[in-house]
């Protein structure tokens, strides 16, 4: 049955009850109407949602087993895909989306037909202690993002909304790119739309040391290598760039590239 809502936000989750509650509560502060898909991809034990709780419609759907988040993430789009949503928006359990994000990401896809995924700055933090650590400060137009996708993503994967129509063209997450699932999406993506961020940090990000960018990270480096020769170009300095890069930050420690982070973009 289609929904008569535009807009599901997708939501995965393992063994984090806590953080889901927590973007569950942020969620509360939007105005605008929408449904929220929670994905549990074989926690132990399996999450709960009490429905009545919460002012958005909540559907819960539970993987018998841990399948990785490629695999909760597609479960969540079949559902979308099935119940005739226009838009979809991301968010993981534990991340904050401020008010306006909504709004803003909404109008820009309404207003302008031809940008098909819009993303935004984000803060990370340390989930730990709560400090700040930098602040993703995501090119703005079509033609910046293009550049940026030639080295590393230019949308942090919770900030992303984007027409659910594209699914059905170009097919869902990839399981052949693990931890680098939606690099290869957004890059599938601008092959026939184009992108835009919106220059506010309107989602707060937990930097989690156990998380996939911390114990995959080599194995999430060397497939954002592999997405940059896929989708290279030859006449571009800075597909080039892109691959040196990606080579030495696979060399370098996590702890390292957080730091050089830091500095960089706080």
């Amino acid at each position: 049955m289609a929904s008569s809502n535009s807009l599901a936000v997708l939501m995965p989750v393992f063994n984090d009850q806590s953080g889901l509650e927590t973007s569950l509560q942020c969620l509360e502060q939007e105005p605008e109407t929408f449904d929220v898909v929670v994905v549990d991809d074989g926690s132990e034990p399996p999450i709960t949602v009490d429905t009545d709780a919460w002012k958005h419609t909540v559907k819960l759907l539970t993987l018998e087993r841990n399948m990785g988040i490629e695999h909760a993430l597609n479960r969540g789009l079949d559902y979308i895909l099935e119940n005739g949503y226009t838009y979809t928006a991301r968010l993981d359990a534990g991340d904050i989306s401020k008010p306006g994000r909504i709004n803003g990401q909404l109008s820009v896809l309404e207003k302008s037909p031809e940008v098909g995924i819009v993303g935004t700055w984000v803060e990370f933090i340390n989930e730990d202690n709560g400090e700040y650590f930098y602040t993703f400060k995501a090119p703005e137009q079509d033609r910046q993002i293009r550049r940026k996708m030639k080295e590393n993503t230019a949308f942090v994967h919770s900030s992303v909304m984007f027409r659910t129509e594209l699914i059905n063209k170009l097919g869902k997450y990839s399981s052949d790119y693990k931890a680098a699932e939606d690099y290869e999406l957004w890059a599938r993506m601008l092959e026939v739309t184009a992108g835009y961020n919106l220059q506010q940090p309107l989602v707060q990000k937990e930097v989690n040391m156990g998380g996939i960018s911390a114990t995959k990270r080599k194995v999430q480096v060397g497939n954002r290598i592999r997405i940059n020769l896929k989708y290279f170009d030859y006449l571009s300095l800075t597909s080039y760039l892109g691959v040196m890069k990606n080579c030495l930050m696979w060399l370098l420690p996590l702890t390292w590239t957080t730091r050089i982070k830091k500095v960089v973009k706080s």
